[in-house]
């Protein structure tokens, strides 16, 4: 009845991914952007639908876009929080959570999240503080006291946190969470026996949790029996490759999680392979041995490397990954996509993923000697700040000379004073440090806990 409604399309986005179909949803939601350009709710749901379809830095624009619109969108800064945590940045995500409880501080959930990622940047200090204060607001919180008892046994305060961990059991018996760290608090305490039996209680729970076997190694591994602890790890990471404590622990041992990877023929270029782990793809470069780029996709089709460009003085320690991403269905027609990782290669991290091409537009880019700013191929706008860092020797290896060769078939064509040059297509003024802008109207549905992401409560 009405072709050019976007809360339709975007109302319909939001039932397609409480279905779990994220393809769907994220065509509603781009139909519903392409309607109301400054309607922060559709970005925020193609956000959370990304994230669901493990296209973290995908939705990461698009929640720092909603937020650019509107400053007060609590639930995108919840919603980026949860991103930046899967891609292993908890002070990002700690400030995140921040900004949404600057606008609601009575949010449980939200201190509980902050806890989790306090944690991960090993805070435990800050963490207990806010621990604290999810069970202050919610005594009846799981989660709330299952962080005050990690925070407590970090802090060395192991008695208190078995006190934690046995209100966390009694409201919820069946959290195999619960077990799991009260089987790890055992082990620091030298009661292994103890510890022992609480693993044997998570592990016959339903569904089996990846806290179980990441407990049950940590015994092992105690006990001496390393073999059986890299086991037990590894069974941890098979039911959740991003379990925080088993890679940590993988990591004490010297060792990675071992993945079932298969390298795609025909798909990489310039020293680049590319590997699949199920629908997951990632390039390699043995010239980069720590760093992996994930290769988010728009479609079903498999990705290729197009371009690998390391930049010149002063920006010689970043690089541009160019590959094919599939196609973006739009209101015109299933286009065909491209992305650009941005990579730091100081510290083998990739800063961002802009939208290199969609269909025939083409990403604008200016680099300066502290930051990138991009205009997407699909006019979404980001700075990105660039903290320049000395090049570790194995980054300084010499490269073969084509990859730093200027291309004129790519999306960022050269010329002018610097490469790519920018041009802002209209858009006045660019982000702030970090990706962030301008903000608007408040959330009205309770988003998905980052605890229970993180540990699948």
């Amino acid at each position: 009845l009405s072709p050019a409604l976007g809360a339709a399309y975007g109302n319909r986005g939001a039932a397609h991914l409480k279905l779990g179909a994220s393809d769907a949803a994220i065509a509603d939601f781009t139909r519903a952007i392409e309607l109301q350009p400054q309607n922060p709710a559709a970005l925020n749901g193609r956000g959370r639908a990304h994230l669901t379809a493990n296209r973290t830095h995908a939705a990461i624009r698009d929640f720092t876009r909603a937020v650019s619109i509107n400053p007060s969108f609590a639930q995108s800064y919840r919603n980026r929080a949860e991103a930046r945590m899967r891609l292993g940045q908890p002070v990002e995500a700690a400030e995140d959570l921040s900004r949404a409880l600057a606008f609601d501080a009575r949010r449980a959930d939200d201190y509980a999240s902050r806890g989790v990622a306090y944690l991960a940047a090993d805070n435990p200090a800050a963490a207990l503080t806010d621990f604290t204060k999810a069970v202050e607001l919610d005594a009846k919180s799981v989660d709330g006291h299952i962080g005050l008892g990690l925070a407590k046994a970090r802090t060395d305060a192991a008695e208190d946190a078995l006190n934690d961990l046995a209100r966390a059991i009694e409201l919820d018996p069946r959290s195999a969470r619960a077990y799991a760290v009260r089987a790890w608090v055992y082990k620091k305490n030298q009661q292994p026996e103890l510890g022992e039996k609480d693993v044997e209680r998570a592990l016959r729970l339903e569904p089996v949790k990846a806290d179980a076997y990441w407990a049950q190694g940590e015994l092992k591994e105690a006990a001496g029996d390393k073999e059986a602890a890299v086991a037990a790890y590894s069974r941890a990471l098979g039911l959740d490759i991003r379990h925080a404590e088993a890679l940590t622990a993988l990591a004490r041992l010297g060792l990675e999680p071992q993945r079932d990877e298969t390298t795609l023929a025909d798909a990489g270029r310039d020293g680049w392979r590319v590997v699949a782990s199920g629908e997951q793809y990632t390039a390699l470069n043995p010239q980069y041995p720590n760093l992996r780029v994930p290769l988010e996709m728009m479609s079903q089709a498999q990705p290729r490397i197009l371009e690998w460009v390391r930049q010149k003085p002063p920006n010689v320690g970043f690089g541009l990954l160019r590959y094919a991403a599939g196609t973006l269905q739009t209101a015109q027609a299933a286009e065909p996509v491209e992305f650009t990782a941005v990579i730091d290669l100081a510290t083998m991290t990739v800063l961002g993923v802009p939208v290199a091409k969609l269909g025939t537009r083409m990403a604008t880019m200016s680099w300066a000697e502290n930051r990138l700013a991009i205009t997407g191929a699909d006019g979404l706008a980001e700075t990105i700040v660039l903290k320049q860092k000395p090049e570790p020797r194995d980054v300084a290896a010499a490269a073969p000379r084509r990859n730093d060769t200027v291309r004129n078939d790519g999306p960022f064509k050269p010329g002018g004073t610097s490469w790519p040059p920018w041009a802002n297509n209209g858009q006045s003024g660019s982000a702030p440090p970090q990706r962030e802008a301008t903000r608007q109207s408040a959330p009205r549905n309770k988003p998905k806990s980052l605890f229970d992401l993180i540990f699948g409560n």
